[in-house]
């Protein structure tokens, strides 16, 4: 994450993103739709959740 600009948002794909804040943090987030109405749940600071932790919470809410 170090090598990423401040406060950019990067899709790793199949609804996991990843929010990068200004403060050198970061949180992985999965978006989905339903019922024509977008919704964002959140699945951890980047601090405490891998990638691959990610994607496996991510393909579990799929």
């Amino acid at each position: 994450m170090k090598n990423l600009p401040k406060g950019g948002k990067y899709a790793d794909g199949a609804g996991l993103w990843l929010i990068e804040t200004v403060a050198d943090q970061g949180r992985w987030i999965f978006r989905f739709d339903l019922h024509k109405k977008r919704y964002e749940m959140g699945l951890g600071s980047c601090d405490i959740v891998s990638l691959k932790d990610a994607k496996s919470k991510a393909a579990a809410c799929r």
